[in-house]
């Protein structure tokens, strides 16, 4: 399941083709009744066998305390094997960097969605 699907949909709504009837009552019930969502997760997760979850971290949020059988699964790179400086490349440094190699490089491994909160 998405670990919040009430902040999910508010980020969808926004997406959706104004055109769309259904965009409107989405919108109007996630908006207005964000905590209906939030009391149904709380109602039917806990019926679930188990809850897998990224991070390990996640198990302290309220949101994953009441559930059972709530694990976390390692998807993390090994950054000491694949990303060693003995990898480097000035020639991929080069291109990744927009031909500016003096500046620092952020990566980001992973996708960019509203619902995230990546800034």
């Amino acid at each position: 399941h998405h670990s919040r699907v009430d902040l999910y949909s508010v980020a969808v709504c926004h997406d959706l083709p104004k055109r769309y009837w259904g965009r409107l009552a989405a919108c109007a019930i996630v908006r207005v009744f964000p905590r209906v969502v939030r009391c149904l997760f709380l109602l039917f997760l806990p019926l679930a066998s188990g809850h897998l979850i990224l991070d390990p971290s996640q198990k302290r949020q309220p949101w994953f305390t009441r559930l059972p059988n709530v694990r976390a699964w390692s998807s993390a790179c090994d950054c000491r094997a694949q990303f060693h400086p003995r990898w480097a490349d000035s020639s991929v440094r080069l291109k990744l960097s927009g031909g500016r190699p003096d500046l620092p490089l952020v990566l980001f491994v992973g996708r960019l969605s509203p619902e995230k909160q990546v800034t």
